[in-house]
């Protein structure tokens, strides 16, 4: 045995801090089932009291279980995601991954946790892989095709959104709605038949506002009119658009397909009472309808206005 100058050992001096630390090292690499499933659960409970502190304490500790192990990695992720340290809690469900990289879970908290940090394409990464692992799961690819369309890859999102309705508008209705809006940004025909058959199932006003718009990107004036006019007459309930803007549409759509249509000066005169004042908006139609100077009619302006 090696000894020091004085012929001592030179690890007799380490044998009381073995013994200090012995019990530490006991305590969180040979935790039992039982204590664990304890810690695990008290922790819980403080996660869901909101105290974050205590819930991480217990998570820590009731890690270092084979039985709780991962569910405890996964529980600190989700603790340091409520404080908002998303880089943390990416590196927990990170660390999952690692060992299980088919964990759903923890595909699915880590792809929301980079859309929260404003990574969406490390999202897609995590939910496309979600997706292929379960090709029937309506919700995954509904997930998927949600961040495709909102990174503007709309033919990917519509490829992926036609899997899940079976190539029509049929299905959940959630998957109808963003297939419609899909087709809308392509500027493709069929968005007129998925927002039909979406809003053969609800009343939503929001729904029946972007339906409208695409038939008059498409040029089906009276039936854009038409669904205007509905609009008009819901104007003030909940989620329905402002009376002055759908006012406005009406009015474009009249002028745009005849600009001599009196109805559709009336009409734009009202938007304009009723508080529209986009002047922009206001410009593209006279120039889009080939309106004379003498008939064009502007808001007032602000000054005059608060004058008056």
């Amino acid at each position: 045995m090696a000894r020091n100058m004085k012929g001592g050992c030179v690890f007799k001096n380490l044998f009381p801090a073995i013994l200090l630390v012995l019990p530490l090292v006991t305590e969180f690499s040979c935790v039992s089932d039982a204590r664990a499933e304890d810690y695990y659960a008290l922790g819980s409970a403080y996660f869901d009291l909101g105290n974050y502190e205590e819930a991480e304490k217990w998570f820590a500790k009731s890690k270092f279980n084979e039985k709780t192990k991962m569910a405890s990695v996964y529980s600190l992720g989700r603790v340091s995601f409520e404080r908002g340290d998303y880089d943390r809690a990416l590196e927990y469900f990170e660390n999952i991954l690692k060992n299980d990289p088919e964990n759903l879970t923890a595909l699915r908290a880590a792809a929301y946790t980079c859309v929260k940090t404003g990574d969406a394409r490390a999202a897609l990464g995590y939910y496309r892989r979600a997706a292929d692992l379960l090709p029937e799961h309506d919700d995954e690819r509904y997930n998927y095709a949600r961040l495709l369309a909102a990174l503007e890859m709309y033919e990917e999102a519509e490829t992926v959104l036609l899997s899940v309705t079976g190539g029509q508008a049929s299905g959940d209705d959630k998957n109808i709605l963003l297939l419609a809006r899909v087709q809308k940004s392509l500027g493709k025909p069929e968005a007129v038949d998925t927002y039909n058959a979406y809003l053969t199932k609800t009343g939503d006003p929001a729904a029946r506002f972007e339906f409208a718009e695409t038939l008059e990107e498409q040029n089906l004036y009276a039936k854009a009119l038409e669904e205007y006019r509905r609009l008009e007459e819901t104007s003030g309930d909940g989620g329905s658009p402002e009376k002055s803007l759908v006012l406005f549409r009406i009015a474009r759509v009249m002028l745009v397909s005849d600009p001599a249509d009196e109805e559709g000066f009336a009409a734009l005169e009202e938007a304009i009472k009723e508080g529209y004042s986009d002047r922009k908006e206001i410009d593209a139609l006279f120039e889009t309808a080939d309106i004379p100077e003498e008939k064009r009619i502007y808001p007032e302006p602000l000054e005059q206005a608060q004058a008056d």
